[in-house]
């Protein structure tokens, strides 16, 4: 039943984000895609925090420098 409610919900902000994406113009979807992506990633950094998995992507970071 949960999963029924979810996809529901995910639907229904897919057809809001959609709508709302429709009506910006050229600089309104840049602001739009640029916060868009630091809500992900401040989004995954969360979930690898709280999952315990972040000192992996600290490992990466710091083997890249």
């Amino acid at each position: 039943m949960i999963r029924i409610v979810v996809l529901v919900a995910l639907v229904l902000v897919a057809i809001m984000l959609g709508r709302y994406l429709r009506t910006l113009d050229a600089e309104g979807m840049k602001k739009f895609w640029w916060k868009f992506a630091f809500v992900l990633f401040m989004a995954a950094i969360i979930l690898l925090t709280v999952s315990g998995r972040l000192h992996f992507v600290a490992a990466l970071v710091a083997g890249a420098l």
